[in-house]
């Protein structure tokens, strides 16, 4: 992240774990818009249904990692997307609040 500080503004998409670093959340906010592309919990799980038989133990340990994480990248975002439809839904959603964060 710190490489792209000062240059020409892009898109960078990052994982939840990005956000566990302090510093990697200070660069984020200070130069740029964080935007969250949030999946909720229970499409989460039917996803992982539908890849076959989850045990017990692959739906706790879903279900602990979502609670462990959302909220903190959550609380990172200046916006938060959900993406619970299909692609063009999610991306003109995120496009739409972009735009919406850049008139601000």
């Amino acid at each position: 992240l710190i490489s792209l500080v000062g240059k020409t503004p892009q898109v960078v998409a990052t994982s939840q774990a990005v956000c566990h670093d302090d510093l990697n959340v200070k660069i984020m906010r200070n130069h740029g818009i964080v935007i969250c592309i949030h999946k909720p919990l229970n499409v989460l799980l039917k996803a992982l249904g539908n890849r076959g038989t989850p045990s017990d133990e692959e739906y706790d340990r879903v279900i602990r990692a979502y609670h462990r994480e959302s909220s903190r990248f959550t609380g990172t975002a200046d916006a938060t997307v959900e993406n619970v439809r299909d692609f063009q839904s999610a991306i003109k959603n995120l496009t739409d609040t972009a735009q919406n964060l850049l008139k601000d």
